[in-house]
């Protein structure tokens, strides 16, 4: 008599964290944009930034998997960019400050790929990969924002902001603004350099909408229909 083969194990299941884990993140972003008033009249609005990027990093982090190199990077990137806002605030360099925010902004940019290198390499498109895709979008706009204030650092003239405005806060407004391609016009880019990285914002933003979350849609909407 031929023996039963013995039933494959079963898959473990996707622990509570690991499937909430790009859902509060994406909370935890819509509610910073809708309290940004309260953090800004309460002088907030760095502490919640470096909230923010220390929750996106957690969950880069974890969705990483065995990449150690991919954490190095981000993890050695991120506590330099720490070591400079402080010797910035301490030293009050301009230079220092300015390398404090592209530091910021490499690691808001490797994050940013670290989350779209599991949406790629996910076998399987679930609700998670969705949102970590739309995460990815949102940060891909902080991550211009920061760009642009660091262009403005250098040079005052590259943007019209609103007299008396937070600087921080008006660019990533206007991030946001450019990368959904509304155009308010309310702040405009005046030098050529800070025009054209809003074109390729804009660009990036269309298709990153228009190619990748409606094909993600698209595959998490069959593999339901084939599930029924």
């Amino acid at each position: 008599m031929n023996a039963v083969p013995a039933a494959a194990p079963a898959a473990a299941p996707v622990s509570g964290w690991r499937s909430l884990r790009f859902l509060q993140l994406l909370l935890f972003v819509v509610a910073s944009l809708l309290l940004l008033p309260l953090q800004v009249r309460f002088r907030l609005f760095a502490a919640v930034t470096q909230i923010l990027i220390l929750n996106g990093i957690l969950v880069a982090i974890s969705a990483s998997g065995r990449k150690r190199l991919q954490r190095r990077l981000l993890i050695g990137v991120y506590v330099c960019d720490l070591a400079l806002q402080a010797a910035s605030l301490r030293l009050q360099v301009r230079g220092l400050s300015l390398t404090a925010d592209a530091a910021g902004a490499v690691t808001i940019a490797i994050f940013v790929g670290i989350i779209l290198d599991y949406v790629f390499r996910s076998s399987k498109i679930t609700a998670d990969t969705l949102f970590a895709a739309i995460v990815a979008y949102l940060f891909l706009a902080i991550a211009f924002s920061r760009a642009y204030a660091i262009l403005h650092a250098v040079e005052p003239a590259s943007f019209n902001l609103r007299p008396g405005a937070s600087v921080d806060v008006e660019l990533l407004y206007f991030s946001f603004v450019t990368i959904a391609t509304l155009g308010y016009g309310d702040v405009v880019p005046r030098m050529p350099l800070t025009q054209m990285l809003a074109v390729i914002e804009a660009v990036a933003g269309q298709f990153y909408v228009a190619v990748l979350i409606a094909w993600l849609v698209s595959l998490y909407a069959g593999r339901r229909v084939a599930e029924r």
